[in-house]
């Protein structure tokens, strides 16, 4: 029980904080999520591509990507987690000498999507009915919040080697 000079705070409904008044409260945390999510951002490229009719009628898009539910994703089943992604802009030969902006990226046309992990099992599913542009094989998909608990939980199931992946570590002064 907290006297009425602590405060009860809740962080992103993730960790909770107690800020001591007086009572001597001690406070028992798992902070590794809270600290750790946030200084990762996790691509993956697309490299299936199947157009459908949605039962709306609207068009919609499915897209496997080189990572899933099995691999760096699978919080999505451990933790309950609920995945972001948005594509990454890149210049494509017929338009090299201009890279989207973010600007043109925000005014394409989206499509209702869902994106598969590479495993061809029908659990692999990372994200479902997610608003998304148009994509290609070779495009990339970027995950915000991806820097705890992601590798550590992966598998090596059908085949795909989740687990003796490289690594490819690179910093830049502004947030992606």
């Amino acid at each position: 029980m907290l006297c009425t000079l602590c405060t009860d705070l809740y962080c992103d409904g993730q960790m909770r904080i107690i800020l001591i008044g007086c009572c001597h409260a001690q406070v028992i945390a798992e902070p590794g999520r809270y600290f750790a999510e946030a200084c990762c951002t996790f691509a993956c490229m697309v490299f299936g591509i199947r157009a459908q009719k949605l039962l709306d009628g609207e068009q919609g898009y499915d897209y496997w990507i080189t990572d899933g539910l099995y691999g760096s994703m699978n919080s999505v089943m451990y933790d309950h987690a609920t995945l972001t992604t948005r594509p990454l802009a890149a210049a494509w030969p017929e338009n090299e000498s201009s890279v989207a902006s973010e600007q043109q990226a925000a005014s394409q046309q989206l499509y209702k999507s869902t994106v598969f992990g590479p495993t061809c099992d029908g659990l692999d599913t990372v994200l479902t009915g997610y608003s998304l542009p148009k994509l290609r094989n070779g495009d990339w998909l970027v995950f915000p919040n991806m820097g705890a608990y992601t590798l550590s939980g992966a598998s090596n199931f059908n085949g795909i080697n989740s687990t003796d992946v490289k690594m490819f570590y690179l910093w830049s002064q502004r947030s992606v």
